[in-house]
């Protein structure tokens, strides 16, 4: 090959890369706004299904916003819920702990009357048909109603009030779950 060749070819080679990437980063500042505006949506259903009686919740910290050496650096953000009379009836507290495929979104719900109101899974990549069964009900619903006290995870039964009985096969993902509900409940015991 001559050399005119090489770089007629890396020319070439170099002109659709950097179109290809325009395109690339345009579509990104079309769809960042729409994804950004779901995540929020989502973020709001969330909770509140953990804390139906609340006509507002108000932002008490978000990570986002820079951090904050008094919480917990796996907490993300932390809303209190307020009735429409403006009491507070609880605090959602979303944080991210390292599971078996990284970080796991969990935001757990706590009520005035010191018991989780729930808590709903966000962002993970837990192993599909493992890890990614503690978005299903039968495991993340172990945790509603559970008093605001240490959670400790156990392999095949509950064996007290505060267990929470381990995916089979995951249990590191059971362990990051639980210690991000423990680090909401640790919160929670500061903030009231």
């Amino acid at each position: 090959m001559k050399n005119n060749e090489v770089v007629k070819f890396g020319f070439i080679l170099f002109a659709i890369t950097a179109v290809c990437t325009a395109l690339v980063a345009y579509v990104f500042t079309l769809t960042d706004p729409i994804i950004k505006q779901q995540q929020i949506q989502k973020d709001n259903e969330a909770r509140q299904a953990l804390l139906t009686g609340a006509k507002d919740f108000k932002e008490v910290y978000k990570a986002a916003n820079g951090a904050d050496e008094k919480y917990d650096p796996a907490i993300k953000e932390i809303y209190e819920a307020v009735d429409a009379s403006g009491n507070t009836i609880g605090y959602t507290i979303k944080t991210a702990t390292k599971g078996y495929g990284g970080d796991v979104e969990v935001t757990t719900g706590i009520a005035t009357d010191d018991k989780i109101a729930g808590i709903r899974m966000g962002s993970m990549s837990e192993t599909p048909g493992l890890g990614a069964k503690a978005a299903l009900e039968p495991f993340y619903g172990q945790y509603t109603d559970k008093k605001t006290e240490e959670l400790k995870v156990e392999k095949n039964t509950a064996t007290a009030d505060n267990s929470i009985v381990a995916i089979s096969g995951a249990t590191i993902t059971s362990n990051a779950v639980t210690k991000g509900v423990n680090i909401a409940i640790d919160t929670y015991s500061k903030l009231k």
